[in-house]
Order: structure tokens, then sequence, then C-alpha cells
């Protein structure tokens, strides 16, 4: 398939431009103390810019112009990063993990409803048993006293609510598995 004569000048104009100042855009690039691959990608998208720039009205692209876009790039990144830390700072420093985008706190918020959903629908001594048990640290001895019920009756109950708990949120193992995953990275 033949190409148009002026789709081959705007890529050999490109092209042109890429091989003389593409290095040099990253060595700048690199002087506002960024990593070699955010480097990398602003000087990519400033030859994006480029490349459609030339689409719109072929003309001259001046080196003046290639160097702008590139510290304007990087200025932009370096405002969007600062913007993000003290997003995070606030939201950190607010303990509030509503305003978070952290893919974690989300996992763990939906965790924390299927768990609590789970042991609602518990009988309420088995409930009862179950959370003084595994949240209080308190021995089947002392729920046994607080309860007025024997010690075998709250080991009974805490052991069918521990099963009927595992029964109930093994369909949730890909929920666990994944905040398992993201908050061990």
């Amino acid at each position: 398939m033949a190409r148009s004569s002026g789709f081959k000048k705007v890529e050999e104009v490109f092209d042109a431009l890429y091989a003389r100042y593409a290095k040099g855009l990253l060595v700048y690039a690199r002087e506002f103390s960024l990593s070699q691959e955010e480097a990398e990608d602003i000087i990519h998208d400033v030859f994006v810019s480029v490349w459609e720039k030339l689409h719109r009205s072929p003309g001259l692209i001046e080196r003046s112009y290639l160097f702008k876009a590139a510290r304007n790039g990087c200025l932009n990144y370096i405002e969007h990063l600062k913007v993000r830390s003290r997003f995070q700072e606030e939201t950190l420093r607010s303990g509030s993990p509503q305003g978070a985008l952290a893919p974690e706190m989300y996992v763990a918020d939906e965790l924390k409803s299927i768990i609590q959903n789970a042991i609602d629908k518990l009988p309420p001594r088995q409930k009862e048993a179950f959370l003084l048990n595994k949240f209080q640290n308190m021995s089947y001895a002392e729920i046994a006293a607080k309860l007025e019920i024997s010690p075998r009756t709250v080991e009974k109950h805490v052991e069918v609510a521990s099963k009927a708990l595992r029964e109930e949120l093994f369909r949730y193992l890909h929920v666990v598995f994944t905040a398992y995953l993201l908050l061990n990275r």
C-alpha cells in the first residue's frame, strides 16, 4: 500500500527530530531529578505531541519548542508528585481511609464487611461466646462465668461458630488472598 507523500514527509521530519534531539532531551529531563523511566515517559509524551503537531500543521519544529515542552512536562510531573504526596500525607494524618485511593484500603474494608456479616449471621449465644473468645481473648472458663453456662457449652459454641464462619467465608477466599497480596507487597 503506497503512502501519500505528505505522510512520508511528516514521518521523515519526525524521524529526523527524534534522531537529533531524543537523547539530549532525555538528559535534560533527568536533570529534574527524575528517574530514567519517568524521564523516558515524559520525552515519549513530548514526541507524541510533536507527531500530532506535525500532522495538524506540517512545518518547522524548533529545538526551543522541544526543550520547552520537555521542561513543562517535567514540571507538571513534579507538581503531580507533590499533590499526590500531600494527599497521601493528609490521608495518613487524618487517620481516615475514606479518601484514600489505595486498593488495599478498599479490599480491607470489603473484607471487614464480609467478616462482620458472617459473624452477624451466628445465633446470639454462639456469636457472643465467639466474640468474647476470639476478640477479647477470654478463656472458656471466663466466658462460662460471664454467660452463666458451662465451659463445655462455651467450647461447643466457639467450635460451631468457627466452623460456620469457615464455611461462610470460604467463598470469599479470593478476597482474602487479594488482601493478603496487597497488604504484603
